[in-house]
C-alpha cells in the first residue's frame, strides 16, 4: 500500500506538469493561453474576440516583407503578431494567395497546392481550401491574406485532406490560424518544436488542438523555424523559435485601433464566413523606403541561374573548339 501511495504521489505531479494551462489577458478582447502538453509540447494561443471594440486585423503589405515578427510588430504597432504564409523554395516570393494593405501582392496566383486565410474589404473572414482554385482571383474583394496548407478543420471536424497529406505524422514547430463557428473569435496558434522542452506536433495533432481550443475552421500556416508569436504587453515573443527569431516573408497582425466598424457585406463570396459582425481591418501606415540587405535574398537565385547558364555556354564553346571545359 505504501509503495502504491508513493508511486501515485510521484505520478500525480508529473501528470500535472505534463498538461498545464496558464491564461493571461494582455489586452481587452485578447487572451493568451500558454499550454504544456505531454510529449513534451509547448503551445501558445492568442484568443481574439473580434467583437471587442478597437480590435482590428491585417496582414503584411509587400513593402513590409522579410522582417522578423518582432520587427514587423513594432513598426506596425501590433498588439499581437505572428508569422504568416508560405514562400517559394528559393525565397523569390509568396507561394499561394498573399495580400496586405487592401491589395494582392504582385504576381500571386491560386493553385491546388495552397489555400489561404483572408479578410475581405468588408472585413469578412475567408478560408479557401487548397483544392479550391479561384480563377480569376477576386482582386477587388481580397484585402488581407496569408497562404497555408493543409486545411486542419472544416465544420468542426478534421479536414478530409489531412488523410492524404504526405507529412501528416511528422512532428515540427507549427503555426495555425482558426476561427470559431460563429466567426466571432480568432485563434492564432504557435507550437514550439525541435527542442528539448517541446518536440513539436503533427498536423493531425494540431488539428485536434485547434478543435479543443474552440476553432471550427482552421488552416496550417508556415511553421518550422518561422514559428513565432509576439504579444507586445508581455514583452514580445512568447514562444521559443527553434533557430532563433528569423525574418519571414509576411505576417498576421491584431491591433487595438480606433475607427468605424465596416458595413455589413450584403453578398459575400462563396467561402466567406458569415460572422455575426465584420472584422475591422487595421489601418496601414505608409512605410518609409529603407535599404534592407535581406531583400537581396530575392536576387540570389536569378543571379545564380544566370551565372550557371553563362558557365554552361562557355563550357560548350570550349568543347566545340576541342579544348577542355576548364
Amino acid at each position: 500500500m505504501k509503495a502504491f501511495l508513493f508511486l501515485f504521489a510521484v505520478w500525480l505531479p508529473a501528470r500535472a506538469a505534463a498538461a498545464s494551462e496558464t491564461w493571461s489577458d494582455p489586452y481587452p478582447g485578447i487572451r493568451h493561453l500558454a499550454s504544456t502538453l505531454a510529449g513534451p509540447v509547448e503551445a501558445h494561443v492568442a484568443v481574439v474576440d473580434l467583437r471587442t471594440p478597437g480590435i482590428s486585423v491585417r496582414a503584411s503589405r509587400r513593402d513590409e516583407r522579410w522582417q522578423t515578427v518582432g520587427e514587423f510588430a513594432t513598426r506596425a504597432g501590433c498588439s499581437v503578431a505572428m508569422n504568416g504564409g508560405f514562400w517559394t523554395l528559393l525565397g523569390q516570393g509568396p507561394a499561394g494567395v498573399t495580400a496586405g494593405g487592401g491589395r494582392l501582392w504582385p504576381g500571386v496566383t491560386d493553385d491546388d497546392q495552397y489555400g489561404f486565410f483572408a479578410l475581405t474589404r468588408r472585413g469578412r473572414p475567408w478560408f479557401s481550401r487548397p483544392a479550391e482554385i479561384l480563377e480569376p482571383l477576386p482582386r477587388p474583394r481580397l484585402a488581407e491574406a496569408v497562404s497555408g496548407r493543409p486545411m486542419l478543420l472544416e465544420r468542426g471536424r478534421e479536414a478530409p485532406e489531412l488523410a492524404d497529406y504526405p507529412f501528416r505524422q511528422q512532428r515540427h514547430p507549427r503555426t495555425a490560424v482558426g476561427l470559431s463557428r460563429d466567426g466571432g473569435t480568432l485563434y492564432l496558434v504557435a507550437v514550439d518544436g525541435r527542442q528539448a522542452h517541446s518536440k513539436g506536433m503533427s498536423v493531425v495533432r494540431l488539428a485536434r488542438l485547434a478543435r479543443e481550443i474552440g476553432a471550427w475552421t482552421a488552416i496550417n500556416l508556415d511553421g518550422g523555424g518561422s514559428t513565432a508569436l509576439w504579444v507586445g504587453a508581455e514583452g514580445g515573443l512568447v514562444n521559443v523559435p527553434c533557430r532563433g527569431e528569423r525574418v519571414v516573408l509576411n505576417h498576421l497582425c491584431v491591433t487595438q485601433a480606433k475607427g468605424p466598424t465596416p458595413k455589413a457585406d450584403p453578398e459575400p463570396d462563396a467561402g466567406v464566413h458569415a460572422a455575426t459582425a465584420p472584422v475591422r481591418l487595421a489601418p496601414h501606415r505608409p512605410a518609409p523606403p529603407r535599404l534592407r540587405p535581406v531583400l537581396l535574398r530575392e536576387m540570389w537565385a536569378p543571379l545564380a541561374f544566370a551565372l550557371a547558364a553563362t558557365l554552361a555556354v562557355l563550357a560548350v564553346r570550349r568543347i566545340a573548339r576541342g579544348a577542355r571545359p576548364w
